[in-house]
Order: structure tokens, then C-alpha cells, then sequence
């Protein structure tokens, strides 16, 4: 199987550094382009499925690539950002716990699946727990003999699971630039390094 591992384009959160509104989760002028540009990279790739972070930078992200080739990705609430703030020791919690949020009118018919986000305040260990669920999803389409699949995603959700995936020390020292895109493929029961964070 080969998977294919892209961040999101530019957002205005990181343009500005602010992060405290809804509108900071949308695309800057620059993430706009960047969205297009990576459309085009994408087409030459042989991806079977696009499985997308519910999180609306994503999905402005992918949304050209699905345009453009008449094609709809699936929303995995897991692969939303997780883990950036500060490891805490608090317990697991039922991340699942979640409210739905309106679709832009303009994405809805490109994206299939719930969009939810994580609860409010996530602890470190909430969002290890979806990271480890976004590696048990990988897994399970590995088994249903799925040969390409490309996750949108973002930072460090993205490099803790090639960690896990490669079975690294769980530390997120994988450092993503603004749709970068990395490659790993599974053959004899291990994950291999193409590339990493080709932009």
C-alpha cells in the first residue's frame, strides 16, 4: 500500500499567528495558491482514496484536487490537530464527545462522512488516544487490501503518526511545511520512507 501524507496549505491562524477565531481556520491568499499548486502534484499520484480532517483548512486544501478530478473525500474526525500543546498525564477521554458544526455550503457535496471536531480544551492524552485511532484506521485499509490512500492532515498529528507508523519513539520532531507531502509504503508486514515533506 502506498500512503501519501499531505499538510494543509497556509491558514490565516498561521499567517498572523492568531488563532482565536473561526475565520482563523480558513485559508490565507497564499494557502489559496498553494491549494492549487498542490492539486496539480497531486494528479500525477495514483490515489485511491482521500481521507480528510474535518477541520476547515483542510478542506479548502483538498477541496481544488477533488474539483478538479470530479472526485468527494472522507471526513476521519481522528485525523483533526492533536497534541500541540504540552504533554499532561491527564487521563483518556472519549474524544468522540464532540459537536457537529455547519458544512460550508460551497465544500458539502465534495466530502462524505461526520464533521466533528474534538472537544473543547483537549487534554495531550485525548489527542494521542486519536492519533493512535488514526493508526489503527491505516491499518485496518492496509488488511482490506487498499493500494493508495492520501490523508490531509496537519502538523503534528501528522508526525506523530508516521512515528507510529514506523514504530519511532513518539516524539513529533517530523516538521511539515505548509503542504508538504510525504510517502510511506508497506511491504513485508513494515512501513518505508520515500519522502518526507516534498514541497
Amino acid at each position: 500500500m502506498d500512503l501519501y501524507i499531505v499538510r494543509h496549505a497556509e491558514s490565516m491562524g498561521n499567517a498572523t499567528g492568531d488563532y482565536s477565531t473561526d475565520l482563523h481556520d480558513s485559508l490565507s491568499e497564499k494557502g489559496q495558491q498553494q491549494a492549487v499548486a498542490l492539486a496539480s502534484r497531486l494528479d500525477a499520484l495514483p490515489i485511491e482514496q482521500v481521507i480528510c480532517s474535518p477541520l476547515l483548512r483542510t478542506m479548502q486544501t483538498i477541496a481544488p484536487f477533488l474539483q478538479a478530478n470530479s472526485r468527494q473525500a472522507e471526513l476521519l474526525p481522528e485525523l483533526a490537530e492533536a497534541c500541540w500543546h504540552e504533554k499532561t498525564t491527564d487521563i483518556v477521554a472519549d474524544y468522540y464527545n464532540c459537536e457537529s458544526f455547519q458544512m460550508n455550503d460551497e465544500l458539502d457535496d465534495l466530502f462524505s462522512g461526520p464533521r466533528k471536531r474534538p472537544i473543547e480544551h483537549e487534554s495531550y492524552s485525548e489527542g494521542l488516544a486519536r492519533i493512535h485511532a488514526c493508526h489503527e484506521f491505516v491499518m485496518q485499509c492496509v488488511q482490506s487490501n487498499c493500494q493508495s490512500m492520501l490523508l490531509v492532515s496537519h502538523g503534528f498529528t501528522s508526525g506523530l503518526l508516521m512515528n507510529l507508523l514506523r514504530e519511532s519513539p513518539l516524539v513529533s520532531n517530523i516538521h511539515l511545511n505548509n503542504t508538504g507531502l510525504c510517502h510511506l509504503r508497506y511491504a513485508n508486514n513494515h512501513w518505508n520512507v520515500q519522502f518526507i515533506n516534498r514541497v
